[in-house]
C-alpha cells in the first residue's frame, strides 16, 4: 500500500486494487464500494467474474438493511448481469460481501456470515459468500472453506472452488488491512 488510506474502506480499496480488482462506487449501501475482476479457476477453464462488495458497517444501517439484506441486493445485481439460467452457465459469478467495522457486529450479521451459502453442489451457476472483519477485536467471521465432492463419496478442499479462493483472499486482505490500519481508528489485535 503506497498511498495513504483515510478510512478502512479506503484501505480495502487500495488492497483490492493491488490484487487486480477494478474498484468503484457501489449502488448498494451508503458506505460501500464494489471491486470486480475476471479470473479462471483452473488454467484456461472455469471462468469466474468476481464481485466483491465492501461495506463499512461501523454505523447502524437504516431500517432493516442488515448485512444479509446488503448481500442479497448484491446477488440480485450480479444475477441481472447474466442472461443464461444458472444451471446452463459455464462462466459463473462469485458474489462476495465483506463487512468492515470498528464497533463490532450485530449477532444476526455474525450468524449470517458464519452460515454456509452452499445450497446444492449440483445446481451451480453462481457462488456467493459473506465475511465480517471486526477491526476493533481483530477477528474475522466466515463460514470457512467448502469441500467439493469427488468420486467415490470423497471430498476435497480446492482453490478451484471460487468460495475457497475468496476466503483465502479475504483472510490475506484482513491481515494486510489490520497491519496497515490508519491511525485513530481503534485498537487492533495482531
Amino acid at each position: 500500500m503506497t498511498e495513504t488510506a483515510r478510512t478502512p474502506l479506503d484501505a480495502m480499496a487500495l488492497l483490492l486494487a493491488e490484487q487486480g480488482f477494478t474498484v468503484g462506487a457501489s449502488s448498494i449501501g451508503r458506505l460501500s464500494m464494489l471491486a470486480t475482476r475476471k479470473v479462471r479457476g483452473l488454467g484456461p477453464f472455469f471462468p469466474v467474474s468476481e464481485y466483491f462488495w465492501v461495506h463499512d458497517l461501523s454505523a447502524p444501517l437504516p431500517g432493516d438493511a442488515g448485512f444479509e439484506r446488503l448481500h442479497e441486493d448484491a446477488r440480485e445485481f450480479v444475477e441481472s448481469r447474466f442472461s443464461l439460467p444458472r444451471p446452463l452457465r459455464y462462466h459463473i459469478p462469485s458474489t462476495v460481501s465483506i463487512g468492515l467495522s470498528t464497533t463490532g457486529f450485530a449477532p444476526a450479521d455474525i450468524e449470517f456470515a458464519t452460515t454456509s451459502k452452499l445450497r446444492s453442489q449440483f445446481y451451480g451457476g453462481e457462488k456467493n459468500s459473506a465475511y465480517l472483519i471486526d477491526l476493533r477485536s481483530g477477528e474475522m467471521h466466515s463460514a470457512g472453506t467448502e469441500a467439493t465432492p469427488v468420486r467415490y463419496g470423497g471430498t476435497i478442499v480446492s482453490g478451484v472452488n471460487p468460495t475457497n479462493r475468496a476466503l483465502w483472499l479475504v483472510e490475506d486482505l484482513a491481515r494486510d488491512l489490520m497491519a496497515k490500519r490508519p491511525l485513530g481508528s481503534g485498537r487492533l489485535a495482531t
